[in-house]
């Protein structure tokens, strides 16, 4: 069982709290309307008795491949202060950086499941940067893994409203747990391609006419 004493860093340099607190269950729903699109960890658990110390964290986020994101889950850990309101947030840089905060969304955390807020369809570009942030966490189980096999991304923390303090390192606080919902857009022929395919299907029907004819004729 992890103890932060087994540790050099303080919990102050990474945003983590020790203290204990009670197990309650939250009430809201995942953000699941849509299919998970992507994900960070989504099959670890989180890591246990250990608590967020500061009021707002967030990763930075590079996706593979472009899609319509429309909500991200979490899950925090098995204890909780209670039902918390807790914000997701999505920046194209970390704000203390000059980010932008392209979307926001609100939902009530739950304890060991996931949970996450939706918003307008924001489009994603494969290999852009963005930032996913998460305000009014302080007290509540982190929604970070100890589990092996997991990826890491940068991490930052603070508690003055703009993710103050970049965190660099190897350490659990860099393996969120997320989901991304949302959806990949179907591909639709630009107008150069128009020509080629309009050529293929009158192939086709000249194909099917000259077979039509054989078959008459005999």
């Amino acid at each position: 069982m992890f103890s932060i004493k087994q540790f050099s860093l303080s919990a102050a340099t990474i945003g983590i709290a020790t203290s204990t607190v009670c197990t309650v269950l939250g009430t809201s729903n995942p953000a699941n309307a849509l299919s998970i699109v992507d994900s960070v960890n989504a099959d670890k658990s989180p890591a246990e008795r250990v608590s967020w110390g500061a009021s707002e964290v967030g990763w930075s986020y590079t996706p593979t491949f472009s899609y319509d994101l429309s909500g991200i889950n979490t899950k925090f850990g098995a204890r909780s202060v209670g039902s918390k309101t807790v914000t997701v947030e999505v920046y194209d840089k970390a704000p203390t950086t000059g980010g932008t905060l392209l979307r926001s969304a609100s939902f009530t955390s739950l304890a060991n499941a996931f949970s996450g807020g939706t918003f307008t369809a924001l489009s994603l570009l494969a290999g852009e940067d963005y930032f996913i942030g998460f305000r009014d966490v302080d007290g509540l189980d982190v929604n970070v893994t100890q589990d092996a096999g997991v990826v890491s991304l940068p991490y930052r923390f603070g508690s003055s409203g703009s993710y103050e303090t970049a965190f660099s390192g190897s350490f659990f606080v860099t393996q969120p747990i997320l989901q991304f919902v949302g959806e990949v857009p179907t591909a639709i022929p630009t107008p150069a391609l128009l020509p080629g395919l309009i050529g293929l299907g009158l192939g086709i029907l000249r194909q099917r006419k000259a077979q039509a004819a054989a078959v008459s004729e005999e």
